[in-house]
């Protein structure tokens, strides 16, 4: 049995893109010690891992800054339309007591 078939599918693509990241972290390392900047292999391999390191971490504190500036603005808005609910439900018995208060007199037929 291989062993990606005890894996669930999230696990299978957080695999995959790990896989991912690692030949993609060599191959930029290969190009700019290559092509860019001169440096040897390993020198060059660090330091694009350092760098996609620092990205990763910025990118991740990013998203939960978004993640926490959006939660206020969501709860307030649910509270905001729960109270207008309520506001509604009781304008709506006050004024048809009021009606029916009115129409009492009234016959009909």
């Amino acid at each position: 049995m291989p062993e990606s078939a005890s894996l669930s599918s999230t696990e299978q693509a957080m695999a995959a893109a790990a896989d991912c990241s690692a030949s993609a972290v060599s191959w930029a390392a290969v190009f700019a010690g290559a092509f860019v900047t001169g440096l040897a292999p390993a020198d060059a391999e660090r330091q694009v891992t350092d760098i996609y390191g620092q990205a990763k971490t910025k990118a991740t504190e990013a998203a939960d800054a978004a993640r926490k500036s959006g939660a206020y603005p969501a709860f307030y808005l649910f509270l905001s339309r729960l109270i207008g609910a309520f506001i509604a439900c009781v304008a709506a018995a006050f004024g048809g007591s009021q009606r029916d208060a009115f129409h009492a007199g009234w016959k009909r037929g």
